[in-house]
């Protein structure tokens, strides 16, 4: 390699300065970085760290900038407003790094912080179908659910979806598509509830008591109402078990199969927006 004949390298200049940075950096300069806030981090820059030094095999660079990212996309250490100061665009190549780097820790930070804020849903799913994140697209979906007050069991289920969400087509298909099918979850739900069969734990006197008095309290007064109105369902659902955890009901049949259709929806998200995967 002469200045004649030199090197050249195809990676972003950017990428190529931050590991300059870091070789160069003093030990002082790196363990100062690390305690570095949030507010005068440059983020961007341990993100081309990483991206580089994943890419040239500089282990020990790319484990201390993958770190230092899980550490500030950690949604328990940072601040609500420090939620909105990652571009959509930053959380998107950092996503990208997780899988490249085999980081879950990282992949479920960015996911959470990006779950929690929200803005460009339609980046955030392409970017999830193109790494094949089902789990992530099923949760973002019924975010888009929520936030358009798109599950109705009676009246109007029609949903608006403005145009600032810069879906494709197919990502509109399946946000109807999942709306329609929670839809259907539901009111299979409340119709099981309200006439619960009886579990084989549970005697016919306690059912005809216990149980029932369970599936009134839920939707005979204000409960259903309440689940109807409801935007988020599940979360009428959620707050009605942490209410009778501990009350005479617990253990009816009822509870139980709240309890069980509960974390199948959650386990089973995705199905509703993209179709089943296989058994």
């Amino acid at each position: 390699m002469t200045e004649e004949n030199p090197l050249v390298l195809t990676d972003d200049i950017a990428d190529f300065r931050a590991l300059c940075w870091a070789l160069y950096a003093t030990p002082v300069q790196l363990y100062t970085y690390q305690g570095e806030r949030i507010r005068t981090l440059d983020l961007l820059q341990v993100v081309c760290l990483l991206e580089i030094a994943h890419k040239y095999h500089f282990t020990a660079y790319e484990h201390w900038a993958r770190d230092i990212l899980i550490r500030h996309t950690d949604p328990r250490n940072l601040h609500p407003q420090f939620r909105f100061s990652y571009p959509p665009s930053l959380l998107s190549r950092m996503l990208r790094l997780s899988e490249k780097c085999h980081s879950a820790k990282l992949r479920d930070n960015v996911e959470a912080t990006w779950l929690l804020r929200f803005d460009s849903p339609g980046l955030a799913l392409t970017t999830a179908e193109d790494l094949q994140l089902r789990q992530f697209q099923g949760k973002c979906y019924y975010k888009l659910v929520r936030n358009l007050g798109s599950i109705r069991l009676e009246g109007s289920s029609t949903a608006f979806v403005p145009y600032e969400m810069e879906l494709s087509p197919e990502q509109r298909a399946r946000l109807f598509q999942g709306a329609w099918s929670i839809q259907r979850f539901l009111r299979g739900l409340r119709e099981d509830c309200r006439l619960p069969k009886k579990d084989a734990a549970c005697d016919q006197a306690r059912h005809d008591i216990a149980c029932k008095r369970a599936s009134q309290d839920f939707f005979g007064r204000g409960g259903d109402e309440e689940f109807l109105r409801s935007a988020d369902p599940l979360e009428v659902i959620h707050n009605f078990l942490e209410q009778h955890a501990r009350s005479q009901h617990q253990g009816t049949c009822v509870l139980k199969h709240l309890v069980t259709a509960y974390h199948d929806f959650g386990d089973s998200l995705a199905d509703h927006f993209l179709g089943s995967c296989g058994p």
